[in-house]
């Protein structure tokens, strides 16, 4: 592979200057390739100058999990064996990988994906659909997340994210709202300190009593 031809190649398909001026730093493919950014120019070159799949330079753009995903949605537009090493490893793109490559759970990224609340909750909700053991230590941890689970996964009160939940004011007084549809005791003392959600709080139990 001539280097000084694909750099010439970018240049012809508006490749930026910073791309170029890296390129120009090397004087081969190989010597490229061991570089820390050679992944983002190889994702780069392959969607925007090869425009398909780039077999020489994928164990390059497999070794960075944004550079990877990238490639498998707008290069490879399916699932990419070659990559999954590095995207299991990070919570997000492995949850963005399941959900857009495999369509499914996907085993291999779950250590990571639990390991993130927000990610957790994500796979749970778009992935699996439902209840989600192995991410509810993580979701549990925060307490939009665990707002969230409750209402949106569990679709009713869920022990296991309260103490976090009812710690904030207003993540207290929405899970009262929301999900427990009624007055929650353990969430007060967190809502009686904020004066905004403390009236929201009072108002909605009057609300309960003239609509009751």
């Amino acid at each position: 592979m001539e280097w000084l031809a694909m750099i010439e190649r970018a240049k012809a398909h508006n490749a930026c200057a910073r791309g170029i001026r890296w390129a120009e730093q090397f004087g081969s493919f190989e010597e490229a390739s061991r570089d820390k950014d050679a992944a983002k120019y190889a994702y780069w070159y392959s969607e925007n100058v090869v425009k398909g799949r780039w077999t020489e330079a994928e164990p390059i753009i497999a070794r960075d999990p944004y550079c990877s995903f990238n490639y498998v949605v707008c290069v490879v537009k399916g699932p990419w064996p070659e990559g999954e090493a590095v995207l299991s490893g990070d919570p997000w793109h492995a949850y963005a990988y399941a959900r857009c490559s495999i369509k499914g759970p996907w085993p291999m990224g779950e250590a990571a994906i639990s390991s993130d609340p927000r990610a957790a909750l994500h796979y749970a909700e778009h992935v699996i659909k439902g209840p989600w053991p192995m991410g509810e230590a993580a979701i549990s941890s925060d307490p939009w997340c665990a707002l969230e689970y409750a209402e949106t996964i569990v679709k009713g009160p869920w022990p296991e994210g309260e103490a976090v939940i009812a710690a904030v004011a207003r993540y207290a007084y929405m899970y009262a709202r929301y999900v427990i549809k009624g007055p929650w005791p353990r969430g007060e003392a967190a809502m009686n300190r904020d004066p905004a959600t403390a009236r929201q709080y009072a108002r909605f139990l009057e609300e309960m009593k003239t609509n009751a």
